[in-house]
């Protein structure tokens, strides 16, 4: 018998944290998930996308950060198709757009590469003016060979230092984006070593609904680059919205998510913009609740529907699906159990807000109040931990209790905290809010060895440091396409 071909929708689920409340029970507080699952993705679907990468030029990145860069442009375009366009836009104090949108052809990929070859280092740092001609030369309605623009649109955003031509500010900057940015384009920012905003580029990217990759050496570029484009490559599901409905005697307290929120009417409706997913990708909205005393005693009592609705880019069409969850409401309470995956996914929330209230003590130049926010939650989840293996049910807290630990220690002193704590604290605060994996901080050369080769490293990453590893080749392949998922 053939095997069932794979869903190419959105898998949806919830669950709530109590699996009982006393009926009796006023103000009772709870909390339900909404599940996620992304599907696969063949290379036989994916869609085609516009690039464009707005590449730092100022004095700072002349030698080998410029060098390498310019290499990663050359990564990039080997792993695109003739249907992928690729832009090239670069600033100092001024700004060139060096190539518009350009379809990856052969020919394409020559005129990207002596483009690049022709871009030198210049003077200042004029961030604001980079930004704006990546995001005109995406969003255009039209594209300079009359196609119409491709389903996935993005910048890549690479700064090594502060912005100081142009606006400068941070409000500045991120009230501009809020200004311009189009609800189909994604924004990815790389912070290159330990002299950039890393607050600006991650709430750029937050608001672009893309990374910011904290690219601390000259290894990383390649990685994080590479890490970006494997998700572009395969993203599955755009412009995704999920509606909560709160249920009879149910109020919504709050929803745990930095994603854009839509109050369709307070305590009882609200709408999620999740943005985009990537193949086999998870996402998660934790929603607080507060329970009102249920009449039906011993039945369930209705909670929240989720509706979800995408256009799912596998299949060019709109859809719809959707949820609900309940909780048991008996007059005595015999069943206390609490659910692993919502707690899990308290975890996780907590360990974001917990690295956020660290920076700001850490800002504030209390770095061991800082610390301390940190380890009193690892004994929090450590004890939640036990718990559930006290019951003999799976529970899994390692990369939560790891990065408390990481970030603990990027807090040892404040030359370790300027130099790259910060710039490490931002990037995971990130990756825990977005559920989208960010850290690239692994040497080219590792990757290189029986071991890594035999890991779990994604494949565009393992594709990177085996273009890397190679002799330095600036003329575009003409060789077949080959995937980077």
């Amino acid at each position: 018998m053939s095997p069932l071909p794979l869903s190419k929708a959105l898998s949806v689920s919830s669950a709530a944290e109590h699996k009982q409340i006393a009926s009796a029970e006023t103000a009772a507080t709870t909390f339900v998930n909404c599940h996620i699952v992304a599907p696969p993705c063949e290379e036989s679907d994916r869609k085609p996308i516009d690039l464009v990468v707005v590449l730092d030029r100022s004095g700072s990145m002349s030698g080998s950060k410029l060098d390498l860069c310019k290499q990663t442009l050359d990564f990039l375009a080997h792993e695109l198709s003739p249907h992928d366009r690729v832009s090239l836009v670069t600033y100092d104090t001024y700004v060139t757009t060096n190539l518009r949108l350009t379809k990856m052809t052969p020919a394409g990929k020559a005129l990207l590469a002596s483009k690049v070859q022709g871009v030198h280092a210049g003077s200042c740092t004029n961030l604001s003016g980079g930004l704006l001609a990546g995001l005109e030369e995406v969003q255009s309605s039209s594209r300079p060979d009359s196609g119409e623009p491709n389903p996935v649109q993005s910048v890549l955003l690479l700064t090594d230092g502060l912005a100081n031509a142009g606006i400068s500010s941070r409000s500045g900057l991120v009230e501009l984006l809020e200004g311009v940015l189009s609800k189909n384009v994604s924004l990815f920012t790389f912070g290159y070593g330990s002299d950039h905003d890393a607050e600006l580029l991650r709430e750029l990217s937050d608001l672009g609904r893309g990374s910011y990759y904290f690219v601390q050496n000259l290894d990383s570029v390649s990685l994080a680059f590479a890490d970006c484009l494997g998700g572009l490559l395969s993203v599955v599901a755009q412009n995704i919205k999920v509606e909560c409905v709160a249920a009879a005697n149910v109020s919504i307290a709050s929803l745990k998510t930095k994603r854009p929120v839509t109050t369709n009417s307070p305590s009882t409706s609200y709408t999620v913009d999740l943005g985009d997913m990537y193949a086999e990708e998870e996402r998660d909205i934790l929603v607080q609740l507060t329970l009102a005393a249920w009449p039906a005693a011993d039945t369930d009592q209705p909670l929240v529907t989720f509706n979800v609705r995408y256009a799912n880019v596998l299949t060019s069409s709109l859809e719809t699906t959707s949820t609900s969850v309940a909780v048991g409401r008996p007059v005595t309470v015999t069943d206390a159990s609490l659910d692993a995956l919502v707690v899990q996914q308290k975890h996780r929330i907590e360990t974001a807000e917990a690295l956020e209230a660290a920076q700001q003590e850490a800002q504030k130049g209390n770095l061991s109040g800082g610390q301390d926010v940190l380890r009193t939650l690892k004994a929090k989840i450590k004890r939640d931990e036990a718990c559930f293996a006290d019951k003999n049910e799976s529970f899994k807290s390692t990369t939560l209790i790891d990065d408390l630990d990481e970030c603990c220690a990027a807090m040892a002193t404040t030359h370790v905290y300027r130099e790259r704590g910060m710039h490490r604290m931002a990037g995971k605060m990130q990756s825990h809010w977005a559920q989208r994996s960010n850290d690239v901080e692994v040497n080219v050369a590792d990757l290189c060895t029986p071991q890594m080769a035999a890991s779990a490293m994604p494949a565009p990453m393992s594709k990177a440091a085996r273009f890397f590893s190679a002799p330095v080749n600036m003329t575009p392949s003409s060789a077949p396409h080959t995937s980077a998922s």
